[in-house]
């Protein structure tokens, strides 16, 4: 399985958005490949409210896991 993280805001809010799926979902997507069993799943966190730094510091922290979970090719 391969992941992305989107990050979006709305107004004081942050959320962010865990998508996954597998190689097989982006051959279907360039039509290279069938549709069948591939799906993307996304997992919507959150918000976190940009006017509280505790909660900003905890955003950080997890944005920065994952970066550097990335940077290793997990």
């Amino acid at each position: 399985m391969t992941s992305a993280l989107l990050i979006s805001q709305n107004g004081v809010e942050i959320y962010l958005i865990f998508a996954l799926y597998s190689i097989g979902y982006v051959k279907y997507l360039k039509r290279k490949g069938s549709m069948k069993g591939q799906f993307m799943n996304m997992h919507q966190f959150g918000p976190w409210l940009i006017t509280d730094h505790r909660q900003m510091e905890d955003l950080s922290k997890i944005i920065l896991a994952f970066v550097l979970r990335a940077q290793d090719g997990q």
